[in-house]
């Protein structure tokens, strides 16, 4: 049965671990100092090993694993959820740390899983939030955007997904013209200033 908590969990556990792969394979892996350097050394040349078909392994057995749970159609939506929390992830890994290291793979595997138990919590409410969406587009305004999309906000169960979804807009634009310049960009200052300091 897929109902209770034990799928839920089995499920979450499964899916949220295919962020790691996708991560190591788009992102570049920061080394760190330590007594682990010879592991973290090896992980920076992990991103070779993880080719883009053993990542489409990983997401195949999660689908698999997460179908037999709760239907395809879901099994769906949560690793399209899940792979796209992975990648705002990994983009804020570069913002502030030139890549990802494994502390940032584990707590990025954590808040994927608490987003699947969430949406697996949530199924119903999603099924009825879209079917609330397709009644209320009509047929004969297709092509009148901008009257589609305030049929969609008038309704009362979609209002709060368009603020949800211009509250993430305007936090992304801050931090592109407001925030603090990235990783990359901070250390090429500082390389510049060393460099500068040598010369005096």
């Amino acid at each position: 049965s897929s109902s209770g908590a034990g799928p839920a969990i089995l499920v979450a556990q499964t899916l949220s671990r295919l962020s790691a792969p996708y991560l190591i394979r788009t992102k570049d892996y920061v080394a760190e100092v330590g007594p682990k350097s010879p592991f973290y050394l090896f992980m920076v040349e992990a991103k070779h090993l993880v080719s883009w078909s053993r990542v489409l392994f990983a997401a195949v057995y999660c689908f698999v694993i997460s179908s037999m749970l709760y239907g395809p159609v879901f099994s769906t939506v949560l690793i399209v959820a899940v792979l796209a929390l992975a990648h705002l992830a990994g983009n804020k890994g570069d913002y502030l740390l030139g890549g990802v290291m494994g502390d940032f793979l584990g707590g990025t595997i954590c808040v994927c899983e608490i987003l699947v138990l969430i949406l697996i919590v949530s199924k119903d409410s999603i099924i009825e939030t879209y079917q609330v969406a397709i009644d209320t587009i009509s047929v004969e305004d297709v092509f009148n955007p901008l009257q589609q999309m305030i049929a969609l906000y008038s309704s009362d169960r979609l209002r709060p997904l368009f603020h949800f979804l211009l509250l993430i807009a305007v936090v992304k634009i801050w931090c592109t013209f407001v925030g603090p310049p990235d990783m990359y960009d901070r250390e090429d200052k500082k390389d510049e200033k060393d460099n500068e300091k040598k010369k005096d």
